[in-house]
C-alpha cells in the first residue's frame, strides 16, 4: 500500500463493475440503390454482384442507376443519396425510415455509390 493510498483511500475497492453494453438490434435491409459513375445504366447482373460483394441478402429491393458526373463533396453525395432513397421508397410504396450510402468500387472498377434502406 503507497502513500497516497493511505492518505487518499483507494478507489479500486469502491469501484463497482461496469454493466455491460447492451447491443443494438442488427438492422434489416429492405432495399438497396446502386449509382454507377458514367452514362451507363448498370444492369440487373451489375446491380447483384455489387450487392453480393456488400454483403447483402440477394432478395432485397434494388434499382440500378447511373450519375454521369461525381460527387464534388460529401453534402452532394448525401443528398444524393437522400433523394436516391426517397424516390425508390416512392416507388416500392413503402415509408423510408433510415438509409445509409457507401461508395465501393463496382465489378469494372467504376465507381459506385451504395444506399441501402433499413426498415426499424
Amino acid at each position: 500500500m503507497g502513500l497516497f493510498s493511505k492518505l487518499f483511500g483507494s478507489k479500486t475497492a469502491d469501484a463497482e463493475p461496469a454493466a455491460p453494453t447492451p447491443i443494438a438490434p442488427e438492422r434489416v435491409v429492405k432495399a438497396a440503390v446502386v449509382l454507377r459513375q458514367g452514362m451507363r445504366v448498370p444492369d440487373p447482373q451489375y446491380v447483384a454482384q455489387v450487392i453480393a460483394a456488400a454483403g447483402l441478402p440477394a432478395e432485397v429491393a434494388s434499382l440500378g442507376l447511373s450519375q454521369p458526373t461525381w460527387f464534388k463533396n460529401r453534402e452532394l453525395a448525401e443528398s444524393a443519396a437522400l433523394d436516391a432513397a426517397q424516390a425508390f421508397c416512392t416507388k416500392l410504396g413503402i415509408e423510408e425510415t433510415a438509409h445509409k450510402h457507401r461508395t465501393v468500387a463496382g465489378p469494372d472498377g467504376a465507381k459506385v455509390m451504395l444506399v441501402e434502406i433499413f426498415l426499424d
